[in-house]
Order: C-alpha cells, then sequence, then structure tokens
C-alpha cells in the first residue's frame, strides 16, 4: 500500500527534522511500502512510501471479454 505523511512547523519554529519523518514512514512500513522518499523544505516536510506491484502470473495483463 502506498502512504503519504507530513510535519508542518509554525513560523519560529525548528525546522521538521528527517529523522521525524523516517520515524513516521517506519509506522507504514507494515503496510508492504517498499520504496520511500522524503522532502523537506522550510517549515514542510513530507514523506511518502511506495509499493511496487510486480506481477509474476501474468494475471494482470489478460483481456476480459
Amino acid at each position: 500500500m502506498c502512504g503519504i505523511v507530513g510535519i508542518l512547523k509554525r513560523e519560529g519554529s525548528p525546522p521538521p527534522q528527517e529523522a521525524g519523518l523516517r520515524g513516521i514512514l517506519c509506522m507504514i512500513r507494515h503496510c508492504g511500502s517498499d520504496q520511500f522518499g522524503i522532502y523537506l523544505y522550510e517549515c514542510v516536510g513530507l514523506g511518502h512510501g511506495r509499493l511496487s506491484i510486480i506481477d509474476l502470473g501474468g494475471a494482470g495483463t489478460r483481456a476480459i471479454s
């Protein structure tokens, strides 16, 4: 499952830290996410988890008649 997390700080507060976002992303890791990304800019920190789906059986390519 994919997921998006975020931290928004008020002006004058310390900016969000990467370690904080990594901690939140660890909480959604049980959903099966296998790739993660983090974006930090001033008072905003965003993170995402992405699940890659690999169809080994070819079922995703069958046409429905």
